[in-house]
């Protein structure tokens, strides 16, 4: 699995120890096939003798709980169907892992317990049930989404990342530096939340001076290609540093053109140089091509646009499609399905069961802002509080002048009720049970206050100042009452005992409790003195 010694050569642009709260927000895409034979590893032992054990769901969940509790979205994202181009190498692992399978029995039929299991773990494979049975446990986790592949997982955590789906993959995989993808995590530790992470644009500084100034996503794919890859067995010969001295040589970027030149350069044979090519060049495309799911429009399509010289022969995206469709084009990368079963596959579901009609899996819905199913459900977005607009007008609330001091305290008692109630306010828990519509008069029967529900205000601030507000804390402590908190508007405030008021340029604004008077309260003559 990967690419051999990719991760060696690229150790100087690995960022060490790195706290997985470091991304505590951000959406992650996590390879699950990564975790799950580890998963598989540890519970081996209970697998070679027959017994039945859950130590690889255990060490999936305990996967999930340490990224969900950093407060990161998690986004698994599983294997698909078998890449055509792949089916050499599927067929020499499956092969591979049979014989360790039949040496792991033979072995402990002998007695040989710890070769045994030696053999026994390096014969595992992810079965469809075994897939199944996680993708059913992980969706009906808060916070995580799942995701199926049309093909391999490398190259959908690549278009997830670099389309800005996900801030970056979580994988111990080195394919998805040959894919491109921008940001990497490596090597999570899933007891201390440490890992390291590599960004693409530093891995430039891993490589010679010369290099450097034309290093790209491209440059590096060419190398990994030559070295060897799942798509393709390279060159023999040709290592990462064999590479680094022909690119650094060799300024042509052309496939057809360097190949011709490696035995010159590198001192390397290159045997049959026509099939070298063309089978370089289809391991290039798969690279480039493979097909992938965008969950934002729910159809498959290909990791980077088709090149322009196809769509300038077939004249649209469609006809590459098409012909892609009918094996004509790229078929070693994938085939494209409609949309309807494009979707039933993301989510986990068999082709073959599909055909039957019998759907395990459906696309979720009800899902946060965050995930990446809410293109196609409708996702909620997050909570705001929708402030509305004020209805308070300056005229309303500035006096123009100062009135007799024997009307001031009952016109400011109105005009301050008015400015908590009538402005830009926001009321949690109130109750609008109550309807009627009562007047709160003193005992001389002036009306203090005129409103459909009568409350009783109180500043609450650490140096209280004297308020006309005051005045309607008198109420008979029989009342029943309840308190609900408001906020007083940004724009006005109280400044002194006479009830003057101006027009604040900053942002002022004061908590205030105010009660419910469900009551009709009585005001006595020795209270109206006060």
């Amino acid at each position: 699995m990967g690419i051999a010694e990719l991760l060696k050569i690229v150790e100087k642009a690995k960022e060490k120890n790195i706290n997985l709260i470091k991304f505590k927000g951000e959406t992650l895409a996590v390879d699950a096939s990564c975790f799950i034979y580890k998963g598989l590893y540890s519970q081996s032992a209970d697998d070679l003798m027959g017994k039945k054990s859950t130590k690889c769901l255990d060490y999936i969940l305990k996967t999930v709980k340490i990224i969900v509790n950093a407060g990161i979205h998690a986004v698994f994202v599983f294997d698909g169907q078998m890449l055509p181009s792949k089916k050499v190498t599927n067929d020499k692992r499956i092969a591979d892992r049979e014989e360790r399978r039949k040496e792991a029995i033979a072995l402990l039929k002998m007695g040989n317990k710890e070769e045994a299991l030696k053999k026994f773990r390096g014969s595992y494979s992810i079965s469809k049930e075994c897939q199944a049975e996680c993708i059913e446990v992980l969706s009906g986790i808060k916070g995580v989404d799942v995701i199926v592949a049309p093909y391999e997982a490398d190259a959908e955590l690549t278009f997830l990342v670099n389309s800005g789906l996900a801030y970056a993959a979580i994988t111990l995989d080195s394919d998805l530096l040959a894919f491109g993808c921008m940001r990497v995590i490596y090597n999570l530790n899933v007891d201390s939340a440490m890992c390291e992470v590599i960004q693409f644009p530093n891995i430039r500084s891993c490589f010679s001076q010369r290099l450097q100034s034309s290093f790209n996503s491209e440059l590096l794919r060419y190398m990994c290609i030559l070295r060897g890859c799942d798509y393709f067995g390279g060159l023999k010969g040709m290592a990462f540093k064999n590479a680094e001295k022909f690119f650094s040589i060799i300024s042509d970027r052309n496939p057809k053109t360097f190949i011709r030149h490696i035995k010159s350069v590198t001192k390397i044979n290159v045997p049959n140089i026509e099939i070298f090519v063309n089978e370089f060049i289809r391991a290039n495309n798969t690279f480039l091509y493979q097909i992938i799911f965008d969950p934002r429009d729910g159809c498959q399509k290909p990791l980077n646009p088709y090149p322009e010289d196809l769509i300038k022969e077939f004249g649209s995206q469609n006809s590459i499609v098409d012909s892609l469709e009918s094996d004509s084009f790229f078929w070693y990368a994938g085939k494209i399905y409609p949309p309807d079963i494009a979707r039933l596959l993301a989510v986990g579901n068999q082709f073959e069961e599909i055909l039957k009609n019998n759907i395990r899996f459906k696309i979720p819905q009800n899902v946060s802002f965050k995930s990446i199913w809410k293109y196609l459900t409708g996702g909620r977005s997050p909570l705001r509080i929708k402030r509305e607009p004020s209805t308070c007008s300056l005229s309303q609330s500035l006096p123009r002048k100062r009135r007799n001091s024997s009307n001031i305290a009952e016109e400011s008692e109105i005009i301050s009720s008015k400015r908590c109630l009538m402005s830009n306010t926001q009321v949690f828990g109130q109750d609008d049970s109550s309807k009627e519509n009562n007047k709160l008069t003193n005992s001389e029967g002036n009306t203090i206050y005129d409103k459909q529900q009568h409350l009783k205000i109180e500043l609450i601030s650490q140096n209280k100042q004297k308020s006309p507000l005051n005045e309607l804390q008198r109420v008979n402590s029989n009342s029943k009452v309840r308190k609900i908190i408001i906020r007083e508007s940004k724009y006005f405030k109280s400044t002194s005992e006479n009830v003057e008021t101006k027009l604040f340029k900053e942002d002022v604004s004061s908590s205030i409790l105010y009660n419910r008077i469900t009551a009709k309260p009585n005001f006595t003559r020795s209270q109206e003195r006060r």
